[in-house]
């Protein structure tokens, strides 16, 4: 998943639950009688920078409810954009840790996609993204801002992402598990989360080996 991707959290999905129904009860302006917009950023942090420059959202709309249709579509964009990623950093960097890390995440999150639309034509659900997604254009600003690094800092920013962007995953993941109403779904995204825990574990180790390689 997300690639949408070790447990769900009881209360997470139950503060899930309940921050929707308050903002459903609560959701009027009083001014005008108008439903008051609001959207949640389960997945990354919200408007936060990244290591590599862009701005992470990769956001959940939950105006009212998150559809699975909507939950398949942000898992299959979100492992998309990790194997356009990992192909770059694999065919450029030099450092034999950063590549077989990138291979492993070019591998993981392109079965994904098979397994993601493998459950989208067995449950016939059409994916379809959330209207203010914006998973395209943000792979897109990681891409160049690592087109423009080279050697150390190429492999540094890269693995800077992968943290934080996994770290996001997971928990995107849980909400996306709390909200999920086809059991399959429920059960695929439930299912990524040890790999993208694995994925977290080892980009933090290899942070660790940059930076010590550094000194």
């Amino acid at each position: 998943m997300p690639h949408l991707r070790t447990t769900i959290a009881a209360t997470i999905a139950c503060a899930a639950i309940v921050a929707c129904k308050s903002h459903d009860n609560a959701g009027t302006d009083s001014s005008n009688g108008a439903p008051a917009s609001a959207t949640a950023t389960p997945r990354d942090t919200g408007a936060a920078a990244s290591a590599t420059g862009k701005v992470d959202s990769a956001t959940a709309t939950t105006n009212a409810t998150v559809t699975d249709a909507n939950i398949l579509a942000k898992a299959d964009a979100g492992d998309s954009a990790e194997v356009a990623i990992a192909k770059y950093v694999r065919a450029q960097s030099t450092n034999a840790a950063v590549k077989a890390y990138a291979s492993l995440l070019e591998s993981d999150h392109g079965k994904g996609i098979s397994k993601v639309e493998g459950i989208a034509k067995k449950a016939s659900i059409a994916m379809q993204l959330p209207p203010n997604d914006t998973t395209a254009q943000e792979t897109q600003h990681t891409l160049d801002h690592l087109k423009s690094l080279k050697g150390h800092d190429l492999d540094t920013a890269f693995v800077n992402h992968e943290i934080q962007d996994h770290q996001a995953d997971i928990d995107d993941a849980n909400k996306m598990a709390a909200a999920a109403q086809n059991p399959e779904v429920k059960k695929l995204v439930q299912g990524e989360l040890p790999e993208l825990k694995k994925h977290l574990d080892k980009a933090q180790a290899l942070s660790k080996q940059l930076a010590s390689a550094k000194k």
